[in-house]
């Protein structure tokens, strides 16, 4: 009986290891899903410098982040008069009891 009782524990133990390494897992891909969609709009804005990112390509991007990550959105601060970057924020939440994760990124195109 206590032998089957050690072992129910153990197994309670590795269930609960794996299912928290699943989750961390999955969170470390969404934030490299994030920091690559962020790359990608700032090599957009160096691409069409000096003038403005197109509309278009602004709305298809927030479309890949809403795509891309769960319940994802972003916000862009646009770059001023040099020095000053640019900073996109993206944030995405995997359910309503997770915590949201978020990743704030800073351009200079």
């Amino acid at each position: 009986m206590a032998a089957s009782s050690l072992l129910a524990i153990g197994v309670l133990g590795l269930v609960m290891g794996q299912s928290r390494a699943s989750l961390d897992l999955r969170q470390m891909h969404e934030h490299v899903q994030a920091q690559f969609l962020a790359m990608d709009l700032a090599e957009q804005a160096r691409a069409y410098r000096p003038g403005p990112l197109p509309a278009s390509r602004l709305i298809a991007w927030r479309e890949r982040v809403a795509e891309q990550l769960p319940r994802g959105e972003a916000r862009v601060q646009w770059p001023g008069p040099p020095p000053t970057p640019g900073t996109l924020t993206i944030t995405w939440r995997v359910s309503d009891r997770s915590d949201p994760g978020s990743l704030n990124y800073v351009f200079r195109p």
